[in-house]
């Protein structure tokens, strides 16, 4: 079975508009003109500012967090849990979201190579559905949606 990334810390990017490197900079693409970008690609991560209440916590495309952390913790089988900002990551609906307070058992990611060389997928594996940035301006929502192969499923652990 094809491997995700190691278990550890990392930043999720991903590269979107056909940029190699994220530095569009004219504001549409997340490059480092542009909301959440960073020179390996757009940062993936929850915001810094979020809605004062513990409901779900959205992750985003082009966050504002500079440099949002994230845990990759094997689960056996080939399955990850993905923590950022102290909160485990699961779908809410079919958004990505971090759950503060009673998270139901976490979702267990199948992270594996996507068809972009040193890029990975991120599904679940009980839909096969898998992570997507949403259409529209940065920053933009990750949701579960069927696989195609697009860039815009596509995620850098660096």
């Amino acid at each position: 079975m094809p491997r995700g990334p190691e278990p550890g810390d990392y930043r999720i990017v991903i590269k979107l508009n056909g940029s190699d490197t994220g530095d569009e900079g004219d504001g549409s693409g997340g490059g480092p003109g542009g909301p959440g970008g960073h020179g390996d690609g757009v940062r993936i991560g929850r915001m810094l500012i979020e809605a004062d209440n513990m409901g779900p916590k959205p992750v985003f495309a082009g966050t504002d967090d500079p440099a949002p952390l994230w845990v990759v913790g094997e689960m056996g089988g080939g399955l990850s849990i993905l923590v950022n900002r102290n909160t485990q990551v699961t779908s809410n609906g079919g958004v990505i979201s971090g759950l503060l307070v009673n998270p139901p058992q976490a979702i267990r990611w199948l992270i594996t190579p996507a068809p972009q060389a040193g890029l990975f997928r991120i599904a679940d594996p009980g839909t096969d559905n898998v992570w997507t940035v949403a259409p529209g301006p940065l920053p933009a929502q990750i949701v579960l949606a069927a696989p195609t192969g697009a860039a815009n499923q596509a995620f850098g652990f660096i």
